[in-house]
């Protein structure tokens, strides 16, 4: 009886051994998974920031500059186009072509990589990785971010257009201007604002109403877009970076519409149209950040990594429209497949 009991109360601790083995690796899993979280926000707070004041005509270096401090900081690496090149290269972004490659490498077969190299000098490339444990398994995620640091390159978009109107509005109710933008999947949720002549012209002159009708003959729209583009590269956390692919695409924009109207007139009490009371050009600027669901999801990119296929979640349109929804420009930010695209 004694031999049998201290057989149970063996079994019985061996089963809360490994019970609490097995909660205590869960409990490990989750609160890393929630630190890399917590760190992988801090970061793209900082980087929305860094996106904000690359939309502004003179950019204040000195406030780049301690942005770009605190993401080293939180680990994140700063690289030159020839180090984006040599460590991304286009077969990265296929899975069957990195596994194929990694084989002919083992086998001693030599391998020449079909790789282009940025020759331009228009981004800031940086890189920064995490560890996720998911469905049994930890996996590394690289993720290589692009942002402008010229008008030149390819993820800024910056212009203007004069606008030209033959029509009076009531101030409350036509906007000088309004925005939507779109991905794949359709209008971007919180990506509208709208402006109206009230909003506008109140902030100038505090005799506008709501019901009183407005005119301008012509208004001045400008807007400076920045795409900051994320490309999640996964592997398993025991493997080499040989093994890692683009799994994920993702982009977002912080767009800054401007406008000025040079003459503004109003219909006054006696039914005659009187230009407002102000002394300068009545103008103002709104500034949107556009974000598509599934931007930056490091889940996803690991989910898209067992999958077998690249995800892309981008902005692929902005409208910026004027009175009378009259389309003022369409914005087609980036849409990159491989990093040399942002070049």
């Amino acid at each position: 009886m004694k031999k049998q009991y201290s057989i149970m109360a063996f079994v019985f601790a061996l089963i809360m051994f490994i019970s609490s083995t097995a909660f205590a690796s869960a409990d490990e899993s989750f609160i890393g998974n929630m630190i890399a979280y917590e760190r992988e926000k801090q970061i793209e707070e900082l980087l929305n920031k860094r996106a904000e004041l690359l939309t502004e005509d003179n950019v204040d270096i000195a406030a780049l500059n301690d942005i770009d401090r605190k993401l080293v900081k939180l680990g994140v690496e700063f690289l030159s186009s020839e180090e984006v090149a040599r460590q991304f290269p286009q077969e990265k972004a296929i899975k069957d072509l990195v596994m194929y490659t990694k084989r002919e490498v083992s086998s001693q077969t030599e391998v020449s990589p079909q790789v282009d190299t940025p020759t331009s000098n228009v981004n800031t490339w940086t890189s920064y990785r995490v560890r996720y444990y998911y469905n049994g398994k930890y996996y590394n995620v690289q993720k290589l971010i692009a942002q402008p640091k010229s008008s030149s390159s390819p993820l800024q978009n910056v212009g203007s257009r004069v606008v030209y109107f033959s029509s009076n509005w009531q101030a409350g109710v036509q906007n000088v201007f309004e925005t939507a933008a779109w991905s794949a999947l359709g209008l971007i949720p919180k990506a509208s604002i709208a402006i109206t002549f009230y909003d506008a012209i109140r902030s100038f002159w505090d005799g506008i109403k709501t019901t009183m009708e407005v005119r301008a003959p012509h208004i001045v729209y400008s807007w400076s877009s920045v795409t900051t583009v994320v490309f999640s590269y996964v592997r398993l956390d025991d493997q080499t970076d040989d093994y890692q692919w683009l799994s994920h695409i993702s982009t977002k924009t912080n767009t800054v519409v401007g406008y000025q109207m040079p003459t503004v007139e109003y219909k006054n009490s006696s039914g005659t149209w009187t230009k407002v009371p102000v002394p300068d050009v009545i103008q103002g600027k709104r500034t949107i950040e556009i974000v598509p669901d599934g931007y930056n999801d490091t889940l996803s990119a690991i989910i898209a990594y067992n999958s077998g296929g690249t995800v892309h979640t981008a902005v692929e349109r902005i409208k910026i429209s004027g009175p009378e929804s009259k389309t003022v420009q369409y914005i087609y930010p980036c849409y990159p497949q491989f990093p040399i695209h942002c070049e």
